[in-house]
Parts: C-alpha cells; sequence; structure tokens
C-alpha cells in the first residue's frame, strides 16, 4: 500500500486517488469506485477475485486488468461474463511483454481460440507490440505440437485444438503483416 501511495505521488496523482488494502475487492465500497485496476497477478487470479466482486459487473463499472500470466483465461472469464473489450494493449518490462485489458459489462464478446491467446484482433493490430506478441504466440504453440507429436501417448483432440489455434495464430500473423 505505501508503494501504491508513493507511485501515484511521484505520478501527482496522490489526491485524485482513494487507497485501500484489502483482499481483492472484498472491502471496498462499490459506491465510491468507478474503474478497478488489478494488475500484477495472474490471469487466473484475477478470475477469482472479480467472481467475489460481483457488485462490479454492471456497466458502471469500467476494469483495467494486468495479468503477468495466463491471460488467455482472463480473456475467457471476461467474453463469458458479459463483458465488452474496450482496448487491449501491450506493455514490455524487463523485456517481457504483457496485456493491459479494459473491459466492461456489455453484451458476451465473441473471441476466437487464436484471440484468446493475442486479445481481440480488431483492438490488438493496433499496437506497435502486437506483432512480437503474435510470433511468440506461434513459437508457443509450434513447440507444443511438436511436443505432441513426439510424445508416445498422444491425445488426439489436445494436439487438434492446438493445431486449430497455430492456423488461426498464423491467419492472424498474414493480416497483422498484409
Amino acid at each position: 500500500l505505501q508503494s501504491a501511495r508513493q507511485t501515484a505521488g511521484n505520478g501527482g496523482v496522490q489526491d485524485k486517488i482513494r487507497f485501500l488494502l484489502c483482499d481483492g475487492l472484498d472491502g471496498c465500497e462499490p459506491s465510491a469506485i468507478d474503474t478497478i485496476v488489478i494488475a500484477g497477478m495472474g490471469g487466473d487470479t484475477i478470475c477469482g477475485i472479480l467472481d467475489r466482486a460481483e457488485w462490479c459487473m454492471t456497466p458502471e463499472y469500467t476494469l483495467v486488468l494486468q495479468p503477468m500470466t495466463k491471460a488467455e483465461i482472463l480473456r475467457y472469464w471476461l467474453a463469458n461474463n458479459g463483458y465488452e473489450f474496450l482496448a487491449e494493449k501491450l506493455v514490455r518490462d524487463s523485456g517481457i511483454l504483457y496485456p493491459i485489458i479494459k473491459a466492461r459489462i456489455k453484451e458476451n464478446t465473441r473471441l476466437s481460440n487464436g484471440e484468446l491467446f493475442t486479445g481481440k484482433a480488431s483492438l490488438a493490430k493496433e499496437n506497435a507490440l502486437f506483432g512480437e506478441y503474435l510470433d511468440a504466440q506461434i513459437a508457443r504453440f509450434q513447440s507444443e505440437i511438436k511436443g505432441l507429436e513426439e510424445a508416445k501417448a498422444v491425445v488426439p483432440y489436445k494436439l487438434s485444438l492446438k493445431k486449430d489455434i497455430l492456423s488461426q495464430l498464423l491467419s492472424m500473423k498474414e493480416e497483422n503483416d498484409g
């Protein structure tokens, strides 16, 4: 909490922020909030925090979420809980790319399996780092497919799903490069 106060002070916005230390959103007063920022943890942990705070699943709250891992789980959760993706940006920290997702309850958003791993294509393509992020996801799936193909006990549906996702990612790359 002290670190957050210091960071806000460095940015000159400490008077515009109310700081609260609690477990997830459990101690928050919904009427005092309009934007919820959850950053620096895994996508699955962020989903758990949002699941426990059903009050934030209304249109007056904007979510700004920065998963460190498992962004695809977070995107899946958002899409299946009625969130609209307003923006998605990529940032680099210590050489690693991280997505930042801005969302609000509106309607279910349809995402392809490939978009679960890259973000909604129409939003992500605007980011200068998207090509690099997409290349990393393509390499990830190529490696996973190779590993499954070399395994002695192949699970056909897993291999098929991963090949389908890779195909979608490669199509996104063609569109992005074109």
